[in-house]
């Protein structure tokens, strides 16, 4: 049987339909991030059945699905004015509708994603559900996209009428439904069939970053670790040019017509400009405070004053050296199923000195979260942003190249620029028992309230304190390199 998500990844690509359906092995397992999007999709689309109350849930169970087709059936037929997750076959072909509402004799469909706006494949997906229902025998009389609207922002209680932005694109999908049934036969054609090829593409990349890129892109067309597709701020289009003319490894893109950082990645050599980074280091004011703020994001507004996908700041941590060789470190991580801005802000503003330097690596994440602060806590906004005023940014060397390692391959990045400089250090982040990149560290936080093990609480968040000290001590250990040069 087919399903809907099988028909949108056949129109990326009909390789990857194959080998979702033929040889899922190929295929890369979602990371945390991934999985973390489409939980958060899963959240929002139980959510928006609250804008259509008191429906009938149609349960999923992967191993009935015709069962699923028959409680819809009997729903409509006990007169259901909602359904959510009403499941319809047809052709061979599964469709689960998010929320079917009927008005009247009117029916309406409603496709909730978790983006804050529409994208061309969600036309698609509304245009194949209206093939299945209507072949149903259900006409539509409208088909929608619901989508979050990040302009709202949480005062009392959750409004969802606010929260949702209702977007009628009836018109659109219906122009694309006299195709689906020609592109039904192509898929069962080509599930008949060997593993099709396909060039690599832009398609690999758009509307998603394709599962099975990883296969197609090394094993089959062999693209070197240092390709052309690392070129440094070249646009997609240009890194495919290069490709299909013939040039794979970035060693061979011809240096005329590329900037200076483009260049230095080509010649793969060591680069330093000791003028300019002199000049960043005596700049720095003892004590140099190294902050490093954790943040999570949620699509619905979970405190006060806050709007969907807001950073929320839970953690930091501060490597503080008063002078040099004198090092101290402190740390917050908020307490669990509140919100942690208040206290963040408070002990942050105790625990940072009174002056010197405060260095971040890519200041506008840190400054972005201090000024969300002061603009939450009136009480606190002057010398929250005192402290922005301090901030300097210990991405410049690496962004302006005055220090280029051919490590980085193209991006100063710190996860690029620390392993570069201090091997060490990369090597103290793969040992970490848990928490290792700034991904995991937002999931594992958000997951943590849902966790009834007091054990494994205390344990995750240890990991969590762990993580975020690695990442302030990196950025001691990087500016010690640049006090080298």
């Amino acid at each position: 049987m087919l399903s809907k998500s099988q028909y949108l990844k056949y129109l990326q690509c009909p390789k990857a339909f194959w080998l979702y359906r033929k040889d899922k092995s190929k295929l890369t397992p979602p990371s945390p991030l991934q999985q973390q999007i489409f939980d958060t999709g899963t959240e929002v689309g139980e959510v928006a059945w609250g804008l259509f109350p008191g429906g009938r849930l149609i349960p999923f169970n992967i191993t009935n699905i015709p069962g699923m087709a028959r409680q819809t059936r009997t729903a409509i037929t006990n007169s259901a004015d909602t359904i959510y997750e009403a499941s319809f076959i047809v052709d061979k072909l599964f469709v689960a509708v998010d929320i079917l509402h009927r008005e009247e004799d009117s029916w309406h469909l409603y496709e909730v994603k978790s983006s804050t706006g529409v994208k061309d494949t969600y036309i698609d997906d509304a245009a194949v559900q209206c093939y299945v229902l209507e072949k149903s025998g259900i006409k539509l009389t409208s088909m929608n996209i619901v989508h979050i609207n990040n302009r709202y922002v949480l005062d009392g209680e959750l409004d969802l009428k606010q929260l949702f932005s209702i977007l009628d694109v009836t018109d659109e999908a219906r122009l694309r439904v006299a195709e689906i049934p020609l592109r039904i036969d192509e898929m069962k054609s080509i599930l008949a069939g060997p593993e099709p090829h396909r060039p690599i593409g832009p398609h690999c990349l758009s509307p998603y970053e394709c599962d099975a890129k990883d296969y197609c892109w090394k094993t089959l067309a062999g693209v070197p670790e240092n390709s052309v597709f690392t070129l440094t701020t070249a646009n997609p289009e240009r890194k495919f040019d290069l490709y299909k003319s013939g040039i794979a490894n970035i060693a061979d893109v011809p240096p005329e017509d590329c900037t200076m950082a483009q260049q230095l990645q080509i010649q793969g050599e060591l680069h330093i400009e000791p003028d300019p980074i002199r000049e960043f280091v005596r700049d720095l004011v003892y004590p140099i405070t190294h902050l490093d703020f954790e943040s999570f994001q949620s699509a619905v507004p979970q405190y006060q004053g806050t709007q969907a996908y807001t950073q929320i700041p839970f953690q930091y941590s501060l490597h503080i050296e008063e002078n040099p060789g004198n090092l101290l470190h402190k740390e917050f991580l908020g307490p669990i199923g509140t919100d942690p801005r208040r206290e963040l802000a408070e002990q942050l503003l105790a625990d940072i000195p009174e002056e010197g330097t405060i260095l971040t690596y890519n200041q506008k994440f840190e400054k972005s979260i201090i000024g969300k602060l002061a603009k939450a806590f009136p009480d606190l906004k002057t010398p929250l942003l005192a402290l922005n005023e301090r901030v300097r940014d210990l991405m410049l060397p690496f962004q302006k190249r005055w220090y280029y390692h051919p490590a980085q391959n193209g991006s100063y990045s710190i996860k690029k620029v620390l392993p570069a400089l201090v091997p060490e250090m990369d090597e103290a982040y793969k040992n970490l028992p848990g928490v290792n990149n700034g991904g995991e560290a937002s999931s594992t936080w958000s997951a943590l309230p849902r966790n009834a093990d007091p054990n494994q609480v205390e344990q995750i968040r240890s990991e969590l304190l762990a993580y975020c000290r690695l990442d302030t001590h990196a950025m001691v250990k990087i500016l010690d390199v640049l006090r080298q040069v």
